[in-house]
């Protein structure tokens, strides 16, 4: 299983953070994803917090085990955070992400 995680703020400057499922039915070919979490987060942006509410959200999802890659952007706290949790989970750059900030730059916006 794969997650997605992302954190938003409102205009009241409540942050929230999301998880996504991503997976495969046992067929093999129909990719499913659902949103598994959003919740408000009144943490400070430290990579340990992070960290620590994304294990404690997976736990409580019984997927912890299950999870094998984390799409995420490349913010300074979220790469340490999801190295943090476990060696054997693979961070992946938001490809998205990653083009609008090359977008944004090359455009100068």
């Amino acid at each position: 299983m794969s997650i997605t995680t992302d954190f938003w703020t409102n205009r009241q400057m409540r942050c929230f953070l999301a998880i996504t499922g991503h997976y495969y039915e046992k067929d093999g070919f129909n990719l499913k994803s659902h949103v598994l979490n959003f919740s408000t987060f009144g943490q400070q942006h430290k990579a340990c917090d992070i960290s620590k509410i994304l294990l404690e959200k997976l736990i409580e999802l019984n997927i912890l085990e299950k999870v094998t890659n984390v799409t995420c952007d490349g913010a300074r706290n979220i790469v340490p955070a999801i190295k943090d949790m476990d060696s054997n989970v693979k961070r992946l750059w938001c490809l998205a992400h990653r083009l609008h900030l090359m977008i944004t730059n090359a455009f100068g916006f």
